[in-house]
């Protein structure tokens, strides 16, 4: 499939679900997957987001996660010693925070957020992308509504954060993805 365009969900106050035609892709971060109608994939840097929206995500959506998830902000074992994640479409990719040697795996630079790594992931999945919009993200303050009740991590405040920006010391994103990002 020759994909134009990637819309990233994310959690931020802009977020909104959108209807999107066939060379079109949904890209979903942490739980905003149990929100999104038919996403067709879904990212997660940390295994907490995906322990508790697994057995509710839609089964032709594909999984992306390091090889090594993040647990408590920090890499974490290997993917394998997760027992729940043999039921699932799970595809790895090399995050910058901890990697293996392996050339046939997509390797993810910039390490800031989720949101990044989708960024970075359909750049390198899709070379017909054309552009990459992003809903609830780098937009506003806080959570949207539907994700406030979600247990956030200690010191972590969404919109505030410099993780939300697609340039910050860790990185410029601008940098690795040459397609156009608008921000809704």
């Amino acid at each position: 499939m020759v994909v134009k365009k990637a819309h990233i969900f994310a959690k931020g106050p802009t977020f909104t679900d959108i209807t999107v035609p066939d060379d079109e892709i949904k890209v979903c971060v942490n739980h905003t997957c149990l929100h999104v109608q038919n996403p067709d994939i879904a990212v997660f840097n940390d295994i907490e987001p995906l322990q508790t929206v697994y057995k509710n995500l839609n089964k032709n959506c594909v999984i992306y996660i390091p090889v090594y998830p993040h647990y408590k902000m920090e890499p974490s074992q290997h993917y394998t010693k997760y027992e729940f994640l043999k039921e699932l479409n799970i595809k790895t990719f090399n995050l910058s925070t901890k990697r293996i040697n392996d050339p046939s795996l997509i390797d993810i630079p910039i390490a800031i957020s989720s949101v990044h790594t989708a960024i970075q992931l359909v750049h390198k999945l899709y070379n017909s992308i054309e552009e990459i919009h992003t809903y609830g993200f780098c937009k506003g303050d806080g959570y949207h509504p539907l994700f406030q009740k979600i247990k956030i991590k200690k010191g972590i405040h969404p919109g505030r954060r410099d993780g939300d920006k697609l340039v910050n010391e860790k990185g410029n994103i601008t940098k690795i993805v040459d397609k156009p990002i608008i921000i809704h």
